[in-house]
């Protein structure tokens, strides 16, 4: 088995070497900058070209696109395409991911300390769950914050902004509640989609 980690960490090893260079050519031009980002850096541009997709995450999007269902592309693979650690730069990975599903309709998985796979028809279903899954733990934490909070000391404005959005987070968690996704599911099966009037009436059954 190829040890990943070790091959990044050479890898970031080498590129570190060319840190004070890089650095050098910030006084230069923004454009400049941002084609010569180092492996080093742990944090995204704080002012980033807004609409325009960096050079490495359009590299390594066309490699992405190319594809084929079930390939499997390691964060070794990907850090030689983008010449950049996309752990570490883990925006340029995301950002490529994106063009490729807005463009090929292509959509990646996640494999934990390999790299990603594109995923079949029949497996990116799953997606969505997991999506609905994170958002209900989210809006649950949030509930629980807005739980903190004393109505009775807020001004009539904030009161009914409190309430409006406890409603909607409350939407949200119970969303994705196993009784909601037994609802949704009888719908399913007796249409291909739901409209948003359908979906509102599984919150009253």
């Amino acid at each position: 088995m190829i040890d990943f980690r070790h091959g990044t960490a050479q890898h970031n090893t080498a590129h570190h070497a060319t840190a004070h260079h890089h650095t050098s050519l910030h006084a230069t031009t923004q454009q400049q900058f941002n084609q010569t980002h180092t492996m080093s850096e742990t944090v995204i541009n704080p002012k980033p070209t807004i609409g325009r997709a960096s050079v490495e995450a359009i590299e390594l999007s066309k490699v992405l696109m190319a594809t084929t269902e079930g390939d499997v592309i390691t964060y070794t693979e990907m850090n030689v395409i983008a010449k950049c650690d996309v752990q570490v730069r883990n925006y340029v990975l995301q950002t490529a991911r994106r063009i490729a599903q807005r463009e090929k309709r292509i959509v990646f998985g996640t494999i934990i300390g390999i790299g990603i796979k594109r995923l079949s028809d029949e497996e990116i279903p799953e997606e969505g769950v997991s999506a609905i899954k994170r958002s209900r733990r989210v809006a649950q934490n949030g509930m629980k914050k807005m739980n903190c909070a004393d109505i009775a000391k807020m001004t009539p404005e904030t009161k009914i902004r409190a309430i409006t959005t406890k409603t909607l987070l409350g939407l949200f968690a119970s969303a994705g509640s196993r009784k909601v996704m037994h609802l949704a599911e009888q719908g399913a099966r007796q249409s291909d989609s739901l409209k948003i009037g359908d979906m509102t009436t599984l919150f009253k059954k």
